[in-house]
């Protein structure tokens, strides 16, 4: 069956022709009854459908591909060219421009060299990763501490200190002792923590008699010699004397001493010092 063409426009016998009744004519005319075979492939050649309404185009999924490009000017109201993507939208299409910039604006997956800051971070990054693993503050609580400007720590309140004791110390002066066989000239007693160290600190002079030739010093906690010096002398003279020694393992009270002994001679000699007991 061919196809039919009904006129838009049908004139009477002696009725005058105007332009407006040739449009309607021929712009309201109709076709109907065109098969299937009338729009075959290849039957249709280029330039023969000028304008069709869209609303008459269904099932487009068979359009081949490569048939060509839908103009952008039929998509314009749906493209978006926001870079920030603020939209959206399911329903409008972001241009290559748009896209490439929003990506451009975030970071790369692995190393990056353009990530100036983080905020907003939820959970605190690990020791691993850099960070502290804590969300406290600077110099706060469990936090961590942050040179001021100075280069320096900054001030520690006394009480968040745990651990160190507090160090304590007696002493003993001798303005002079007499001396031959061994005697002692310098002692103090002090009650030690168990645990804690006990630094030994002696000094002083040795006044020899005129045949006075060798002297001893002995530095003791207890009857535990801490450190012995053996002084060479000539008959009559002064000589200056020092000794420390570090003691641990101590608990309870203790006494500290410090003993001199002419080995070489038979004139007594004269000790001074003073002693110093530091526990901490």
């Amino acid at each position: 069956m061919a196809a039919t063409i009904s006129r838009g426009y049908s004139f009477a016998a002696t009725e005058q022709v105007t332009a407006a009744k040739l449009h309607s004519l021929v712009d309201s005319a109709t076709i109907s009854g065109i098969s299937n075979s009338e729009i075959a492939d290849n039957t249709i050649q280029d330039g023969k459908i000028y304008s069709v309404s869209g609303s008459k185009f269904v099932t487009l999924s068979g359009i081949p591909a490569g048939a060509g490009d839908i103009p952008k000017a039929n998509l314009d109201g749906d493209w978006d060219t926001d870079d920030t993507l603020a939209a959206n939208s399911d329903l409008k299409l972001a241009t290559q421009k748009a896209v490439k910039t929003y990506a451009d604006g975030k970071a790369a997956k692995g190393a990056n060299s353009d990530i100036t800051s983080l905020a907003g971070l939820t959970t605190p990054l690990s020791t691993a990763q850099g960070g502290t693993g804590a969300t406290a503050n600077a110099n706060a609580a469990s936090g961590v501490v942050v040179l001021d400007a100075n280069s320096k720590l900054p001030a520690v309140d006394g009480s968040q200190l745990t651990g160190i004791v507090t160090p304590t110390q007696v002493n003993d002066t001798d303005a002079g002792t007499l001396f031959r066989l061994e005697t002692t000239f310098l002692t103090k007693d002090k009650t030690i923590t168990s645990g804690n160290t006990v630094l030994l600190i002696a000094s002083g002079y040795i006044l020899t008699g005129s045949d006075n030739t060798q002297i001893t010093i002995k530095l003791k906690n207890g009857s535990t010699v801490s450190q012995t010096i053996i002084i060479s002398t000539l008959e009559g003279e002064n000589y200056p004397w020092s000794c420390c020694g570090i003691v641990t393992g101590l608990s309870g009270s203790t006494t500290f001493s410090v003993t001199a002994t002419v080995d070489l001679g038979n004139q007594d000699a004269t000790a001074y010092g003073n002693l110093v007991v530091i526990e901490f």
